[in-house]
């Protein structure tokens, strides 16, 4: 292999990878350990997060009622 250049080819990511893995690393977790957390956090409080009415409910409840400085 001396001399012989491997060149990568960029595979495409699945639909919404890139937002787990911005989310993941603003949380400095990995990705699969932030989907983890998630679906055991939906599991415990009974709301699908498929449905975007029951997460938006959730979204409202968990905001602070204040500003937070």
């Amino acid at each position: 292999m001396v001399g012989k250049t491997v060149r990568l080819i960029p595979l495409p990511c699945p639909p919404g990878w890139m937002a787990w893995l911005s989310a993941s690393a603003s949380l400095d977790v990995h990705p699969n350990t932030l989907r983890f957390r998630l679906r055991r956090a939906a599991e415990i409080a009974e709301i699908s997060l498929n449905d975007a009415e029951q997460r938006y409910a959730a979204m409202l409840k968990l905001r602070p009622a204040r500003p937070v400085r």
